[in-house]
């Protein structure tokens, strides 16, 4: 249908087994055939495919709503201090230590609870789901339709591309779960719903031969990448980080991002969307986890080094990595050793950019050389000869500076300085390093006393509660067993009662329904006989839509009777049929209208009844008892509506207005008329 709606036409393929000869299909704009000779068997195996994928896809829903129905359950109990119905105490403390007003707390509580009850709705219905398509699958049809998704969902949803990786992801059950809890990720909000999905990760990842493993750890990387380029959130930047902090995981995410991140691609853009996610890890990666963050920059390094090298790259490109460079050296105030020919490569490339843009790079440079921890002799010595500190290079020495490498040449001056510097960086970043372990330490140490103290008292409050609620169950216990009897004798009296009223008022109601039966059987036949029409007096009534028929007055016995004065000539009349046809064809049978025309010939009578009259009664053309009933016509105006009961009553004369107002509501107007 959504090829239909924007002009192109629906293309339809038809396997058709090859001793089969099916009549061709015709072709028009709106739809396309075409039929394909398959080899017969075929058609079964697709169907058990399409089976296999069906059952597969429900339970993978199934999944995915029971676990979020698990955290449902375990948020609305966090919400209600309901913490000792569960285990895992860590996941629900992120929960019990969000600052939440009363308020705030509400609404969350209300809106867990209304969307557990829809995931408990849409959780039974699988299983009937289920039980469907395995009934409809196994009986016989001939056709099955399978409509593609609409364009603008395919645009907002990740992709797999790679052939084997799609094989494995359909050949595991564990890996399609991955896949669908990647993708919900990005969706999250809560910080203790990302908590929790990734507890889920890692127990899947857990699950897993070291293959599928290596897809798992590829295809979280590639939907990170995926989510950095079309989504503000960074959650799966949150699960990769964590995944760092894992021992058992870490190593294989490093080497799945390396693998990743070092195949070629022509695509500059895609590079510099990995080069964004390898800088979000390294700004969010744990500072112990030290030879991990060395890979990372080796890694960063590596991917500058290729976009520099893209044919198509540009100033902006350059400008795009200035910036992710610049974030680096605000999170750790100066580069790495790792960074050094990197910066350098930056450098000679910085002609490309406006003057005004290169102190950018000057800057980044100067990061670099300001943290040098070169003797103090050695740059006087330097400046006094005219040495370029930035580069560590030694120009010349003068004549008044102290020699501080006798014998020795440039570039081993050169190393030295720069082999000091690094020995020195590496026993402050130690340093630095150690002062943090020790902090985090003491925190971890601090916090675990504090902990253990709270759960102490949580635990001495919990078996105080737990006693007075066992002694408040006993007494109430006792309390509803003397109720419960006290109430089986009430009931057991009430019912013996109950029953002797019960039986006199079935008979009395017999009774009362017998005497009412003949009663309106009596009244049945004097209303009838009150009813009759009298009005006229054998004379034949026709309807234009069965012109060969006629019917008696009797047809108008027992109903309200509408005599309906029009003409074709007169336009209010050819503005009022419509409406009174539409009133008529709404109401019920004890209703019923007589026309009786003002035209000026039979013709255009005829031509009126079948242009704009409903299937009501007329009177022949200019007969005698047409003009004998313009007597209740008293306003000797057309169009007019007389109301009448069949004894020729009046009910009322303005007919014409009341219709109009009751076009919302008219069998109220039909039963107001009878009641008069």
């Amino acid at each position: 249908m959504n090829d239909l709606n924007n002009g192109t036409p629906l293309r339809i393929v038809e396997l058709v087994s090859e001793n089969d000869h099916p009549p061709e299909r015709a072709n028009d704009e709106y739809v396309q055939f075409a039929q394909i000779s398959v080899v017969s068997g075929i058609q079964e195996e697709l169907i058990e495919l399409v089976k296999k994928k069906l059952l597969e896809s429900i339970e993978l829903q199934q999944f995915i709503v029971g676990r979020d129905i698990e955290f449902q359950e375990k948020y609305i109990a966090s919400l209600t201090d309901g913490l000792s119905r569960y285990n895992n105490h860590n996941e629900l403390e992120e929960i019990r230590n969000e600052k939440l007003s009363s308020e705030e707390r509400h609404f969350e509580l209300e809106s867990a609870r209304n969307k557990l009850n829809g995931l408990r709705i849409q959780n039974s219905n699988f299983g009937r789901r289920e039980q469907k398509v395995c009934s409809f699958l196994s009986s016989g049809f001939e056709q099955v339709r399978i409509l593609s998704s609409t364009a603008a969902h395919d645009e907002i949803r990740y992709k797999v591309n790679n052939a084997s990786w799609i094989c494995s992801i359909n050949n595991s059950l564990a890996l399609q779960k991955i896949k669908l809890i990647c993708e919900k990720f990005i969706e999250l909000k809560k910080k203790v719903e990302i908590t929790f999905w990734s507890s889920e990760i890692v127990t899947l990842l857990e699950k897993l031969d070291q293959q599928q493993k290596n897809v798992a750890f590829g295809m979280i990387i590639e939907i990170a990448t995926w989510e950095y380029e079309n989504s503000n959130n960074r959650n799966l930047l949150k699960l990769i980080n964590a995944l760092l902090d894992n021992d058992e995981t870490k190593k294989e995410v490093l080497v799945n991002c390396e693998n990743l991140f070092s195949v070629e691609t022509p695509q500059i853009e895609k590079c510099l969307a990995n080069l964004n996610i390898l800088v979000a890890l390294l700004l969010n990666i744990s500072l112990e986890n030290r030879i991990y963050k060395e890979k990372l920059e080796q890694s960063i390094c590596q991917l500058i080094a290729r976009i520099f090298g893209n044919r198509k790259f540009r100033s902006s490109h350059m400008m795009s990595i200035i910036e992710v460079l610049e974030t680096v050296e605000r999170k750790f105030g100066r580069f790495s050793g790792k960074f050094d020919n990197m910066l350098s490569l930056l450098e000679s490339r910085s002609h490309m950019l406006e003057r005004s843009e290169q102190h950018r790079v000057i800057n980044l440079i100067r990061s670099r050389s300001s943290h040098s921890p070169i003797p103090p002799e050695i740059l006087a010595s330097a400046y006094s000869s005219g040495a370029s500190i930035r580069n560590v290079t030694v120009i010349e020495h003068s004549q008044s500076a102290p020699n501080y490498f006798p014998h020795r040449t440039r570039d081993e001056i050169k190393r030295e300085v720069q082999m000091e510097y690094e020995r020195r960086w590496r026993i402050e970043e130690e340093e630095r390093l150690e002062e943090i372990r020790r902090k985090k330490e003491e925190e971890r140490k601090k916090k675990e006393e504090e902990d253990e103290k709270r759960r102490k008292a949580e635990e001495s409050e919990r078996v105080r509660k737990l006693k007075e609620e066992e002694k408040r169950k006993r007494v109430l216990e006792e309390e509803m067993e003397m109720k419960r009897k006290n109430e089986e004798a009430k009931i057991k009296l009430e019912a013996e009662m109950r029953e002797k009223a019960e039986q006199a008022e079935i008979k009395r109601r017999e009774e009362k329904s017998r005497a009412l039966k003949k009663l309106q059987k009596e009244e049945t036949n004097k209303m009838e006989q009150m009813n009759n029409c009298t009005f006229l007096q054998n004379v034949p009534l026709f309807r234009h839509l069965h012109p060969s028929g006629s019917y008696s007055e009797r047809m108008l016995d027992g109903k309200v009777i509408g005599l309906y004065y029009s003409g074709y000539w007169c336009q209010p009349s050819r503005d009022f049929t419509p409406i009174l046809a539409q009133f008529y064809s709404q109401v019920d049978k004890n209703f019923e209208i007589l026309f009786i025309s003002s035209d000026r010939s039979e013709q255009e009578m005829n031509y009126y009844l079948q242009s704009s009259h409903g299937d009501w009664f007329h009177l022949p053309f200019d007969s005698p008892i047409s003009k004998h009933l313009q007597q209740f016509n008293t306003k000797n105006a057309i169009p007019t509506l007389i109301i009448i009961k069949p004894n020729g009553t009046v009910i009322t004369v303005d007919g014409r207005d009341q219709v109009s107002s009751f076009l919302n509501n008219p069998q109220a107007l039909v039963n107001h008329w009878k009641s008069v």
